[in-house]
């Protein structure tokens, strides 16, 4: 496997007890979803991975999605017998950029706190500039290129 980087911030980031949600943004395949993917499987029993640039192409099942009761009906029509509970199940949220609703309800799904969530996309500069209503307090955002900011 070809190290990068960031790997050590993302795993950092897992085994803490964080109130924020990471987010990770950067261009197109630079290996984003691979190194999340790759850690988190080594880390969480239960890994969940949503790929919503894949839902919003298909059956869009989280287009509607509104609150997190909402979002956790979803995810159990997609990965049911995966979830767990937040020390075992990780929930990715991979090109998030594609239902920019869902930014805003990180901020809802951190305080149930009842999974732990890691987000990624490629295009979220953009979309975080027309995303009218996010919580920024709640988010550790690191790019790829490892230069961080806490928002």
């Amino acid at each position: 496997m070809l190290y990068r980087k960031i790997q050590p911030f993302i795993e950092a980031y897992l085994r803490s007890d964080s109130n924020k949600v990471l987010i990770i943004d950067g261009a197109r395949q630079i290996g984003k979803t691979f190194i999340i993917r790759h850690v988190g499987q080594q880390l969480f029993k239960n890994y969940i991975e949503l790929n919503f640039a894949e839902d919003y192409n298909g059956p869009r099942l989280f287009e509607q999605v509104r609150t997190v009761k909402d979002f956790y009906f979803q995810v159990s029509t997609v990965a049911g017998d995966k979830m767990g509970d937040k020390q075992n199940t990780l929930i990715f949220l991979d090109e998030i950029q594609a239902y920019p609703h869902l930014l805003t309800m990180l901020k809802f799904l951190k305080q149930d706190d009842r999974y732990t969530y890691i987000a990624s996309g490629s295009l979220l500069g953009v979309t975080l500039k027309k995303t009218t209503s996010i919580p920024m307090r709640n988010f550790c955002w690191r790019t790829d290129s490892i230069s961080s900011r806490s928002i």
